[in-house]
């Protein structure tokens, strides 16, 4: 019996590695980017198209976790690449990287309409203060910024907002998120310790899940003269739960715009925190396990025994269970951007962060260990269903 559960496990593999060794050795060849990736892109769908046929999602997850691996050395290629093309698209590991692409576009006039962010976080974090953030004028330094100072994966929307690219942001939350659904105007500006915080005025609807430290209502007269201010940049601040066709036709409502930035963190669609109650999420904004989030990783019980024990087949089960909810979730946002586009909306820019472990970008300064929100194994799906899908509503051409 242990030979043939061995057996069954381990069948198909050798062609699947095979092609995992190619994309390995096309790394250290000594081609031009450009020739490595023009080679390389087949080899991705191939690999991609036969972990997408093995059933058993938890045996195959170190070769997903592989191929990720070989995705991400071809992220700033791709980025310089999309650059160029009629709807510019960006792919990043850490989401705070995605800004340096943002202020490119923002400098060609690309930028337009709202930043809606796609995630089970609001990144709205306040950064510490920094001469390489913010100049002496109060303007940001986008130099700075390209140098890495807006360098917190929670800081990305501030940072746009630094930038006074944008005046409007749309928090779009998946349906885990207790955060209710909510319009604010408020306002990202320097208090007098030069220390960036958000202000709103008074009289608003109350907001009982984000008024912390980072967010303060205004005393009377403190926003009526912008001037006393290093920093000031009024802007509007939505959030939306986005999962039904229902919701994404209020998006659009929201919107109002025939452009907006496409902004989407993968943790959206599955996120790997741990459960909250209502009252400690108020408290602590903790992250959030999405429906049917799956922990941990089975033990091998003997060495010719794969996943055999009961405890495992739960694993196999649930992991195969939430890969479906996955492509559930993807549906039902590729149906909204659709849906989007028949009222008239496409995305100015688009960008994917993946907000996982990875370590072989090409640049070991963005190794990192600890920002695994979305699980590394699930990117590689997400990113085959997404860009998929989103080729069909947008076309082919638009973006490599």
């Amino acid at each position: 019996m242990e030979t043939e559960t061995s057996d069954k496990y381990n069948k198909g593999i050798a062609e699947i590695v095979d092609i995992l060794y190619s994309l390995r050795r096309i790394e250290f060849s000594s081609q031009s980017m450009s020739d490595k990736y023009s080679e390389a892109y087949q080899l991705i769908q191939s690999v991609t198209e036969l972990l997408a046929t093995k059933k058993n999602f938890v045996a195959f997850r170190p070769m997903w976790e592989e191929l990720h691996d070989r995705m991400v050395y071809y992220y700033d290629f791709l980025n310089k690449e999309n650059m160029n093309q009629d709807i510019p698209f960006f792919r990043e590991t850490l989401h705070n990287e995605v800004v340096k692409w943002w202020l490119k576009c923002k400098k060609r006039g690309i930028v337009d309409g709202p930043l809606v962010h796609f995630d089970t976080h609001d990144d709205m974090g306040l950064p510490d203060p920094s001469s390489q953030l913010l100049k002496k004028n109060g303007r940001l330094d986008e130099q700075g910024v390209q140098r890495g100072a807006c360098g917190k994966i929670f800081w990305p929307v501030t940072c746009m907002l630094l930038s006074k690219g944008i005046n409007h942001v749309i928090w779009a939350m998946p349906k885990w998120v207790y955060d209710d659904n909510a319009e604010f105007q408020q306002v990202l500006m320097t208090d007098k310790s030069n220390e960036l915080i958000y202000l709103r005025p008074r009289g608003q609807k109350n907001d009982k899940f984000r008024l912390t430290g980072d967010i303060e209502i205004a005393e009377e007269g403190e926003l009526d003269d912008p001037s006393k201010y290093k920093f000031f940049h009024p802007h509007q601040l939505n959030r939306i739960k986005v999962a039904s066709a229902s919701a994404w036709k209020r998006l659009g409502n929201l919107i109002n715009s025939n452009k907006f930035i496409l902004d989407i963190d993968l943790d959206f669609f599955v996120t790997n925190g741990d459960k909250h109650s209502l009252a400690s999420y108020q408290k602590d904004f903790d992250d959030i396990e999405s429906t049917g989030r799956v922990h941990g990783m089975p033990g091998v019980l003997a060495p010719r025994e794969a996943y055999g024990d009961d405890l495992s087949e739960n694993y196999v089960r649930n992991l195969n269970k939430e890969i479906r909810m996955i492509r559930e979730r993807v549906k039902i946002f590729l149906s909204g951007l659709a849906t989007l586009k028949k009222m008239g909306m496409t995305p100015c820019c688009i960008s994917i962060s993946d907000s996982t472990t990875s370590f072989f970008s090409g640049k070991s300064c963005r190794a990192v260990l600890t920002n695994q929100y979305t699980p590394k194994y699930f990117v590689p799906v997400l990113y085959e269903l997404l860009i998929s899908g989103m080729r069909k509503i947008y076309g082919t051409n638009k973006f490599y």
